[in-house]
Order: structure tokens, then C-alpha cells, then sequence
């Protein structure tokens, strides 16, 4: 398995090459790749590892597993929370992702609730 930066950047860029070509399967199979060597290599709480976790995410948006992909947005925010703060950009833009995530805003409340606490930061 690929542990050099630059190559799990490029793993990570040819992802998103592939998620734009909707070619969603094979670009969460090359974000997971790139999110567990990060895992091992970096920690599970490092920045790089949880923005690979986030691209898992947005594909599962793309291919309308919401439920995958809040769960991902919610344990990235719950690291941030306890490692960065409340008030750091990375924290306060995974709040928003989570907030956006058409999952939550069929749950107008919680939209709200979550948009509230964005704004708080």
C-alpha cells in the first residue's frame, strides 16, 4: 500500500477525477485507500485523514447514501470538536456540510439547529 504523501495526494486527486466523472465506486474505493494509509501513517485525527474521511462522504452524498455519509460527517465534526475547538474553520465548515447534507435538510429542525450553532462559532 502507497504511504508516501505524494502518493496518496495523487491517489486523493485522481478521486476526484473520478468522482467528476460519476464514476462514484471507484473514487471511494481510492479515497478509502488514501483515508487508512492517512489513518496509520498520520492518525486518525489528522487534518489529511479527516478531509480524505470527508470525500467518502460527499460520494455517499453523490449516490444518495445519506445515512453513510451523515454518520462520516458526524464523526469528522466529533474529532474536530475535541481536537481543533468549536471555533476553528475546519470544525465550523464540517458543521456546514453537515447542516447542507440533504438528510438534514429534510430535517428542517435540526437544519436549523445545526445552522444556529454555525453561526455561534
Amino acid at each position: 500500500m502507497p504511504e508516501h504523501q505524494n502518493t496518496l495526494a495523487t491517489i486523493k486527486y485522481f478521486g476526484i477525477v473520478l468522482q467528476q466523472e460519476k464514476k462514484y465506486d471507484e473514487a471511494e474505493a481510492l479515497y478509502r485507500t488514501a483515508a487508512e494509509v492517512m489513518s496509520r501513517t498520520l492518525g486518525p485525527n489528522n487534518r489529511n485523514t479527516l478531509l480524505a474521511r470527508l470525500n467518502i462522504a460527499v460520494v455517499k452524498e453523490k449516490t444518495r447514501q445519506f445515512a453513510e455519509a451523515e454518520k462520516i460527517y458526524k464523526d469528522v465534526l466529533n474529532v474536530q470538536v475535541r481536537t481543533l475547538g468549536r471555533g476553528h474553520p475546519d470544525t465550523a465548515r464540517s458543521l456546514y456540510d453537515l447542516a447542507e447534507s440533504p438528510r438534514s435538510i429534510r430535517r428542517k429542525s435540526a437544519m436549523g439547529t445545526r445552522f444556529r450553532s454555525t453561526v455561534k462559532l
